[in-house]
């Protein structure tokens, strides 16, 4: 579930343009990716006109600014990127390849751009409780 949070939050900054010039990069590979016709294997199968994950794509590009909208729209990304890996094996492997060589120097980028500056923490002396050290927190914390 960890992992999918941290891909969930990486395609929402890819749609977004939040992850540098790698990331418009690797959003555009994507969506042309997805927006492929399905292969010979589907064909066979009877696939459906619309391939998965051409909805959920812009369905996510619509939701960006939306911080948990953008998060369940991502997911389902995910979730029509699995179904369809499986369905079709060349997907699969331009997936895996999308992955190799875009996905990772996105994700690579934006770990590189998490914000300006340096984070550096300091704890001396005494007994502390209920301490929190890093950065760029999202969301609610609470200590009860």
């Amino acid at each position: 579930m960890l992992v999918e949070a941290m891909v969930a939050e990486l395609l929402v900054a890819l749609a977004g343009g939040t992850a540098g010039a790698a990331g418009a990069q690797a959003w555009t590979a994507l969506r042309e990716l997805v927006r492929r016709g399905p292969g010979p294997d589907t064909e066979r199968a009877g696939a459906v006109p619309l391939p998965p994950g051409v909805a959920e794509a812009d369905a996510l590009e619509r939701s960006v600014g939306h911080e948990e909208r953008a998060v369940v729209d991502a997911r389902a990304l995910l979730a029509a990127l699995e179904l369809r890996a499986g369905q079709d094996a060349a997907f699969r492997a331009g997936l895996e390849a999308w992955w190799r060589s875009e996905g990772r120097a996105a994700e690579d980028e934006r770990a590189r751009r998490t914000g300006d500056g340096d984070v550096h923490n300091t704890i001396e002396g005494g007994t502390q409780r209920n301490v929190v050290m890093g950065r760029d927190f999202h969301g609610p914390m609470n200590f009860h």
